[in-house]
Formats: C-alpha cells, structure tokens, sequence
C-alpha cells in the first residue's frame, strides 16, 4: 500500500469542501470503481480523518466493504493512511486526486503526441491500475501490442518506459522504511531518487519475458525486489501548460512565434514545475532547437524574440545579451494571462458582452468608480449599474470603500469597482464543478435510461466487426445489422450525439477548471503580482 506524496491539500489549507463538489468526487469514483468506493468517498469526504472504526460505524457498512474500497482508494492513489498520536491508523480520501480522473484521457493524449501508441499503452495500464512495476508494466503492454498484431519487442517497451520516467512522467513509488504493528511508515524520497531506473526493476522478466516470482515474499520483501511506479501528475500538467501558452503565441503573433516559444520551454522542460520562469537561453540556441521544418534564420528568430519581449502583453521576457540575446518564457505572467482571458470568457459567456466589456475594464484599471466606468466604456449610466450589479451579487466584482471622514457617512464616501482575481477564480472554478456534476449525471441518466438500445447497439458493432475479419459474406454482414429497425437505428444515432455532445462539454469544461486550478496552484509560491 502506497501513500502519494507531492499533492496540495485540499482542506488543510483552510478551505472545506463544497457539497457540490463532494457530490462530483463520489459520482467520479462511483463511475470509476462502483457505487460502494462512491459511498465510502462521499462519506469520508464529509467526516474528514476517520479510522476503519469510525468509518464502518458513520458510514453503516461491513468491515470487508470499507476495507476493500480503501485498499482500491490508497492503491489508485486517492486514499492515505497516517498514524495518529493515539497510535491509530487515520484514513483520509485526496479530493484533488479524484478530480483529476476526467482530465486522464488527456494525459494519454500527451503521451500518444510525444511516445506514438507504446508510450500511450504504458500510461493507460498506469492510470487503470493505479501502480505497477516495471516488469509486470511491460508485460501487460507487450500483451497488448500483440493482441493488436504489433510487434511486443521487449527492448522496445522497456525503452520506452525508461524514456517516460527520465523525462518525470512516471515516478518510483515510495518505499517501506520501516514496519509499524499497526500501519507501515512510507520513507520519505527526495525529488530525484523517484526518477531513477534500476536494473532490479526488470527482474520479474527473464530473457523470454516471462514473469517469475518476486525473491521475496509480500512481509519481507528484499532490498532488490521491484518498486512500483504511478504517474507524476505534475509532469502530464507542465505539458498541458506548454500547449496552451503555445497556442496564445500562436493566435497572437503566428505559427513561427509559437514555434520558437514551443522550443524554448521544451529545452527548459528540466525546470520545475511551479517555476516562475524558465531558465535563459540564447538566440542561437532556439534557432538550433527548431523543428526542421521551420523555414526561418537567426535574424528572423531574434525579431520574433525581440518583438514579443517588447510587448507588455507578452509572458516572453529578455534575459541577457550574451550569445546574441538571452530570452526565457515568463510562466507566472503566462498564466495570469490565460486566467485573465478565461474569466472575461466566463463572465461573456454568463452575463453577457457588455458585461464582459465592463469586466476587462475594471481588470486592466484596476478600481474605477461607476462614473468612470460609464464614459470608458461609452453605455448609458442605469444599463451600466444594472451591469455592475449583477457581477456584484455573484461576486465576479465587489464594492472599495474609501472614506473622507472619519464618520464613514455614505454621502462623504467613494465607491471603486475592483476586482479580487483570487476570489473570482475560486467563485468560477465552483460553478465549473457544479457544471461539470450536472453534465456527468446527465449523460448517466441519458446512458440508464437508453441502456436496453445501446447494449443491442454495442452488440451488433461487435459481431459486424468480427464478421468482417472473418472476410463474412456481405450479405451475412448486413443481415445483422438489420437485427435493429430504422427507428432504433436513428434512436441510437440521436443518442450517441447527444453523449458526444455532453463528453466534450466535460472535456472543454475540465480545461478551464486546469487553467484555474493552475492559477491557484501558482498563488501560494509566487503571489498575486
């Protein structure tokens, strides 16, 4: 059993959970690992640190239930267990962890992009399993490629896979200091130890790839059995990242200019995660990382640079004028850009243009009172009050206060519009959750209640697929796609649109809750600034 380390926690940092987001933890876990682990989140969730006690008797369930779905918790990496000072084992269930589960199609994007389907089939068994070793990892994927009719080239794999955890997508699992009569202590490893490949993590394969026994057994486990590894968040985050201030240079200065930022943050791909900033790097050396085929020189790349660092709306900065100018990519002021427009698109999306207008304003001016805002933004003085105050009561902007005497009277009074972008973020990244709940037990409802139709439907695709590798006569073939009439033929057609429809909202939906949990995630280290 292995605890994750490295996650930001949820309720420690004085914040208690919602219950609309403890409804979504339990119907993410309930579709990912029953109804049962569902109630036993949910539960925990609102109890917070329970023993197995504690947790049998608030939740109402068997000893076996409970701890069978915090085996299945702690082993996926959402459950940890710690040793309290009255020498009882605590359990406490991760929110932060469930709520990555919708972004893990995602992940295997990321992979697939940069690892093509073997890279992209080590990831899958990781994010189904939870934790594997290196031996038993590569051998479901060898398994897997020849099921497809690949080649399950063992050197390959492994190759691969020590691939993924030199570049930190994959992370060691912590070991077993010591061993507790009630619960085992996790030792503490520090940052590059988790990303080390030793050859004793092969050795469950022999020359023909075949699994033997470990040489010790589970209560007393030799220093040179396997560990296990699970996937490094963190990592899967930083590409994301990547990608979308990628795609801001792109639609804003062109493809070369989002080339070249591309370049700079892959060759800085070693710095930290929560960086501010990467590390500097020349002219020259950007021109040497391009991909081949961008057509452009050294002079055409330090206009580029120069361009976008002279701009104030940019998050590329100069560095230097070593080597022909040094430039790195200003992470902190990227994503405060990414937040910024997202939330304007928020509030668009919510309350309108106009208020959308009003919005941008006041973020960029920082505090304006309403007479201000009116000859700015050019709109008749009641439309505009009407504006503020329906961002007011959902609290996208709030009221300053300044008085000019001492007795505080209204009519002695200023009132500035401003905006809090910390408490805005958390007040939209709610309302995501919320969304993101609702379409999740809509398409649930829409899959229950069209179960019959889609069992029949998934059926007749899987005989129509075997039937066609078996060279079927077409006749045979079509005869039983008939088995559905023209009624349910377009009954199901309407239906799986409509579950399109609903899991790419889900999709679209989870990225703003990334770009606002990311802005959230930079606050602590490098403030609001």
């Amino acid at each position: 059993m292995v605890w994750a380390v490295g996650y930001h926690d949820y309720i420690g940092r004085g914040r208690t959970m919602a219950q609309r987001e403890i409804s979504l933890c339990k119907v993410v876990c309930s579709e990912l690992y029953g109804s049962t682990i569902g109630e036993v989140v949910a539960g925990m969730l609102a109890k917070g640190s329970l023993t197995l006690r504690d947790s049998c008797r608030r939740l109402n369930m068997k000893p076996s239930q409970v701890k069978n779905s915090l085996c299945v918790l702690i082993h996926q990496h959402i459950a940890g267990f710690k040793i309290g000072g009255d020498g009882l084992v605590y359990y406490t269930v991760n929110p932060s962890s469930i709520l990555l589960r919708p972004r893990f199609p995602r992940y295997a994007m990321v992979i697939q992009r940069l690892y093509q389907d073997t890279g992209e089939l080590i990831i899958e068994e990781l994010l189904m399993k939870g934790e594997l070793t290196g031996g038993e990892l590569i051998s479901r994927v060898r398994d897997r490629l020849i099921a497809e009719g690949n080649s399950g080239d063992l050197d390959s794999i492994r190759e691969t896979f020590v691939d993924l955890v030199h570049t930190h997508f994959l992370r060691r699992c912590p070991a077993v200091s010591q061993t507790t009569p009630t619960a085992p202590v996790l030792l503490q490893q520090d940052t590059d130890s988790g990303f080390l490949v030793r050859d004793s993590d092969f050795t469950e394969l022999n020359d023909r790839g075949v699994k033997r026994k470990f040489s010790g057994t589970p209560e007393t486990k030799s220093p040179e059995d396997p560990s296990c590894w699970y996937i490094n968040p963190d990592r899967f985050h930083q590409s994301l990242r990547d990608q979308l201030l990628v795609t801001v240079t792109t639609n804003a200065y062109g493809p070369i200019a989002g080339e070249i930022v591309q370049t700079v943050l892959r060759l800085s791909v070693t710095t930290v995660y929560r960086a501010a900033s990467t590390e500097p790097i020349s002219t020259h050396r950007v021109h040497a990382g391009l991909p081949g085929n961008t057509k452009s020189s050294v002079t055409m790349v330090t206009t580029y640079l120069n361009m976008m660092a002279e701009d104030p709306n940019s998050f590329v900065s100069r560095a230097g004028d070593d080597g022909g100018g040094m430039f790195s990519v200003n992470i902190k002021s990227g994503v405060q850009l990414l937040v910024r427009e997202t939330l304007v698109t928020i509030v668009m999306e919510r309350f309108g243009s106009k208020s959308a207008r009003l919005f941008r304003l006041i973020l960029e001016k920082g505090a304006l009172d309403q007479k201000q805002i009116e000859s700015i933004a050019l709109l008749p003085p009641k439309e505009t009050k009407q504006l503020l105050y329906q961002m007011f009561l959902e609290s996208y902007v709030y009221l300053r206060e300044i008085p000019r005497s001492s007795d505080r009277s209204p009519s002695r009074t200023l009132y500035y519009f401003s905006v809090d972008i910390q408490k805005v973020v958390r007040v939209a990244l709610g309302h995501c959750y919320k969304t993101l709940l609702n379409l999740m037990l809509r398409r649930e409802k829409e899959a229950s209640d069209n179960r019959r139709l889609l069992d029949q439907g998934t059926k007749v695709d899987s005989i129509v697929e075997q039937l066609t590798q078996d060279n079927a006569d077409p006749e045979q073939i079509q005869e039983v796609r008939n088995y559905l009439t023209p009624a349910e033929k377009v009954q199901l057609e309407l239906l799986k649109k409509r579950l399109n429809a609903i899991q790419k909202a889900e999709v679209e939906v989870d990225e703003t809750v990334f770009i606002l949990s990311l802005y959230l995630e930079y606050l602590p280290i490098h403030g609001s600034s």
